[in-house]
């Protein structure tokens, strides 16, 4: 089962934009400035964003209580 990231658990939202750095989103981009120079430089572009819209478009993998499940390391983006 799927969740979009808007409807996780505060706690489970807090996990996922701690753990997914490579979102590029305009807060991810200030917190690991470095980390994002390198995927820029290396040819990644993506259209800037907030993490607030990309909870909105990006659903995770829970577990059946509708917690984040942890074992999962990927999300899809809409």
């Amino acid at each position: 089962m799927e969740k979009r990231g808007t409807d996780l658990h505060p706690n489970d939202q807090r996990h996922v934009l701690d753990t997914y750095v490579h979102r590029m989103t305009v807060e991810a981009r200030r917190r690991w400035p470095a980390h994002a120079r390198r995927m820029i430089d290396g040819g990644y572009r993506m259209p800037p964003k907030t993490d607030a819209l990309w909870l909105a478009t990006t659903w995770f993998r829970v577990r059946g209580d509708g917690r984040l499940d942890l074992r999962v390391k990927h999300c899809r983006t809409a």
